[in-house]
């Protein structure tokens, strides 16, 4: 029983580790989205944005991003998709 104590440390240590990196990967592709609608790019925002929502689904702020960059580029339906979710990712009170 003691032998497991350390591999389940590691193991926890590991994962933690591999989450912070997705949660970074994701927080530098969603500032790379932000930066491009700055420039007007809407088509590489939205790139930027899916692929932040790609590693971290529950990042509302890219999604609400993405709808945005939808809009910009005339895709109402696929803007209106993204805000719906965002809808039940806050609830409100």
């Amino acid at each position: 029983m003691k032998r497991i104590w350390p591999i389940l440390a590691a193991s926890i240590f590991l994962i933690n580790a591999a989450h912070a990196i997705e949660d970074e990967d994701a927080k530098a592709s969603f500032g790379r989205g932000v930066e491009l609608v700055k420039k007007g790019d809407f088509e590489g925002a939205r790139g930027e944005f899916e692929a932040a929502l790609d590693v971290n689904p529950d990042l509302t702020a890219a999604r609400v991003e993405l709808g945005r960059s939808l809009e910009a580029l005339k895709d109402y339906d696929g803007a209106l998709e993204q805000y719906k979710i965002v809808t039940r990712q806050i609830p409100y009170a």
